[in-house]
C-alpha cells in the first residue's frame, strides 16, 4: 500500500540505497534527481524512514593481507606509506 502523499515509491528507495557511495555532492544530486530534499535522502539512508524495506546488501570487504610497507586507504585500495 502507498501512502498518498509519498513522493518515493519502493523502487526509488531501492535505487537510493543501492547507488549511494558518500561521494562529495552525491546526497544532494540524489535530492535532486528524485526531488526532495537532502534530509528525505539521509532518512532513507539511514533508515529512519522505509525501514520496512530490506537495505541494500553491503559490499564485501577486502581482508587480503597487504604487502609490508603499504596500508589500506579509506576506499579500500592498497597505499604506500
Amino acid at each position: 500500500m502507498v501512502h498518498h502523499n509519498a513522493k518515493l515509491a519502493s523502487a526509488d528507495i531501492q535505487q537510493i540505497r543501492a547507488t549511494y557511495t558518500g561521494k562529495r555532492g552525491e546526497l544532494a544530486a540524489l535530492a535532486r534527481h528524485f526531488k526532495v530534499t537532502n534530509r528525505t535522502i539521509v532518512g532513507v539512508l539511514s533508515g529512519r524512514t522505509w525501514a520496512h524495506l530490506a537495505p541494500a546488501p553491503a559490499p564485501p570487504l577486502n581482508l587480503s593481507p597487504l604487502p609490508r610497507g603499504c596500508r589500506r586507504s579509506a576506499n579500500g585500495t592498497a597505499t604506500r606509506s
